[in-house]
């Protein structure tokens, strides 16, 4: 496509804590969850606490080239299940040899999107894709 912008949303629920965030992002406090000990804090007080397995969450990254332009968005129950499914299907793959390019690559440049976009979905997370 030869895209020269992209753009990421992330929507998640409970809407409060979609509502806290945003005001933490535009309050300027968002580099407070860069300190190390405020990270640590967080989760020490989340530890003990399951996830809200009713929780949703959508991604959605849209992409222009020229005239072109499209998006995708992966929607989805728990958003730690779904970066965790991405990340073995990577690992996955390399240690089976489906990727045979040597170097460090972005996933997005050397593993073709059909299956492993295929796999993610008997995972229970769904993606749609739109171009034009």
């Amino acid at each position: 496509m030869g895209v020269s912008t992209a753009v990421t949303r992330l929507a998640i629920e409970p809407a409060w804590l979609a509502r806290v965030l945003s005001i933490v992002a535009q309050s300027g406090a968002s580099h407070l969850l860069a300190i190390e000990g405020i990270r640590h804090a967080i989760a020490r007080r989340r530890l003990h606490r399951p996830s809200d397995k009713g929780v949703r969450f959508a991604l959605r990254g849209d992409v222009r080239g020229g005239q072109e332009s499209g998006y995708a968005t992966l929607f989805g129950q728990t958003q730690a299940d779904a970066a965790a499914a991405g990340a073995a299907g990577i690992a996955r793959m390399l240690i089976e040899g489906e990727v045979r390019e040597a170097g460090a690559w972005m996933p997005e440049q050397i593993v073709d999107p059909g299956p492993f976009l295929a796999h993610l979905a008997t995972l229970g997370l769904k993606v749609d894709l739109r171009v034009g």
